[in-house]
């Protein structure tokens, strides 16, 4: 079962493996609502996902994504989970 967006209500929340980082965070693809963990998933002062990435160092070129950047990053529901375990 997804955990739906405390934010926007309008869609899930995801699990987003950052690559480059081995990272796991928490963000909402409607409302780019992001989280560092699933203890801090609420509507209070959540960050934005592009704000979230500049600080932990991975920045963006001319307002949109580089390549680059875009190949490192994805996004991970708990079902992808399921089916790259089995």
């Amino acid at each position: 079962m997804f955990l739906q967006c405390p934010s926007c209500n309008q869609d899930y929340v995801y699990e987003v493996l950052i690559v480059p980082l081995n990272l796991i965070i928490y963000s909402c693809p409607e409302c780019d609502s992001t989280w560092g963990s699933i203890q801090q998933i609420s509507p209070i002062h959540p960050e934005l996902y592009k704000n979230y990435l500049t600080n932990l160092g991975i920045t963006e070129v001319d307002q949109q994504w580089s390549p680059e950047v875009r190949k490192k990053i994805r996004r991970l529901t708990t079902e992808d989970l399921k089916k790259e375990n089995k």
